[in-house]
């Protein structure tokens, strides 16, 4: 059984690119199930809200300090976007931009608190 997610990104139209620092060390000290969390999340949202579009997902290494790595994730797409004056709610618990994007689109927001 495929997951929602491919389901949606086909049912979109969405091409979606995997960019990863060739030097990225995965040494690292974390929470890998909150960073699968947001980084399944940031996608997620990425392909609900883009369609006929590119979704990127780069992780590039920031650091490598005694041997422990230090990246960024950004995921990237050609979607409606989110208005700047918009940001701060994004990081509010269960909550969207818009409520018009909610009646559209369904979902409870990023979840990124």
């Amino acid at each position: 059984m495929q997951s929602h997610s491919k389901l949606k990104q086909r049912e979109n139209l969405n091409t979606i690119q995997i960019n990863f620092d060739p030097d990225f060390q995965p040494n690292l000290i974390s929470d890998p199930l909150r960073i699968n969390q947001i980084i399944t999340n940031l996608v997620s949202n990425a392909i609900k809200f883009t369609k006929e579009g590119t979704i990127t997902i780069t992780v590039n290494q920031i650091s490598l300090i005694n041997d422990i790595s230090t990246f960024k994730v950004e995921v990237k797409d050609t979607g409606i976007g989110i208005d700047k004056e918009n940001f701060q709610h994004i990081f509010q618990k269960f909550s969207q931009a818009e409520t018009k994007t909610y009646r559209q689109f369904g979902g409870t927001g990023l979840g990124l608190v």
